[in-house]
């Protein structure tokens, strides 16, 4: 038990850490983004605050002047001052009053300056950085697989539990009747519609889920066989579908040949039974009249005449 706490804290370890460097080029360029931003606020609010300072007509405290000269007096310093009012590190009513000595126009300018930043820059950093560990998640193939095994282990669970209140009688196996007892209850059906399970005609999905025809399904067909039925079709499924199908009608031809063959041997001829038969309809097509006939296989005669297209099969 210890070991695998261990290992699942590594994991989750190992998953922080990815999605941290995944964000480490967005950190980049958010905090140049942040820099531009101080620096422009920082010329303006230094050159207001050096004007304050130069003024010999102002006649300011020793409190205010060394406010001024300890918060805006260089465009570095006003820019560690600006960095520090929007993450924290100090109150920036202590930074704004005296920069309200120069005019209400350097106060509305510094609350512009904390608005915008701390709710519209701040909070589309943060978003970025999300969506980057996000998607860093979703394209790390250890994560993904762990999440796919962890889904399919509570799906497998939940599909056992379904299966024990289905079975009444504690038997193990449940009958085409007591499942179709159930699916009329609306809860049960409910279930199955949270769990993606298309279980409006009963007895086709018990029958698809009865791989053993033996009329009755166990814990593991009812879990494989959900499981299988889940969601919608894939692309799997249907090609699958479809090379069942030619195979089936490659199995049909070669068997009426074989047939064919057998019956022209009985009857003592060399070649088939019956002559090729045509059937020919009409297509509507921008040419005009399409005329198609087929009994079997394609031998690509194809002929243009009067705006009629044919095609013969034989």
């Amino acid at each position: 038990v210890r070991i695998t706490k261990i290992v699942r804290f590594i994991r989750a370890l190992r998953t922080l850490v990815h999605q941290i460097m995944s964000t480490l080029k967005s950190l980049v360029w958010g905090l140049l983004l942040l820099v531009i931003l101080m620096y422009g606020f920082a010329i303006i609010f230094t050159q207001n605050a050096t004007t304050l300072l130069a003024d010999e007509n102002l006649t300011l405290s020793e409190h205010e002047r060394v406010s001024l000269i300890r918060f805006w007096a260089s465009v570095p310093g006003s820019m560690f001052t600006l960095y520090e009012a929007v993450t924290g590190g100090i109150s920036w009513d202590e930074v704004v009053v005296p920069l309200s000595l120069g005019g209400f126009g350097s106060t509305t300018l510094f609350i512009m300056y904390i608005a915008f930043t701390q709710l519209a820059v701040l909070n589309v950093l943060t978003g970025v950085f999300c969506q980057n560990a996000i998607e860093s998640a979703q394209r790390d193939q250890d994560i993904v697989t762990q999440a796919m095994l962890a889904d399919k282990k509570r799906y497998a669970k939940q599909l056992r539990d379904l299966f024990h209140e289905i079975d009444e009688d504690g038997s193990g196996n449940v009958t085409i009747v007591e499942f179709e007892r159930h699916l009329n209850d609306s809860c049960i059906k409910a279930y199955f519609d949270a769990l993606e399970l298309d279980a409006s005609d009963a007895y086709a999905f018990f029958r698809l889920m009865d791989q053993d025809m033996g009329d009755t399904i166990d814990l593991n067909e009812f879990v494989e066989g959900c499981m299988r039925l889940r969601g919608v079709a894939k692309g799997i499924d249907l090609h699958l579908l479809s090379n069942e199908q030619r195979k089936f009608v490659r199995r049909y031809d070669e068997d009426m040949q074989m047939i064919e063959e057998a019956i022209a041997q009985l009857l003592g001829r060399d070649g088939p039974i019956l002559p090729p038969r045509r059937r020919t309809f009409k297509l509507p097509t921008a040419l005009g009249n399409t005329t198609m006939c087929q009994s079997g296989v394609e031998v690509g005669s194809e002929c243009a005449e009067e705006k009629k297209l044919e095609r013969c099969w034989v």
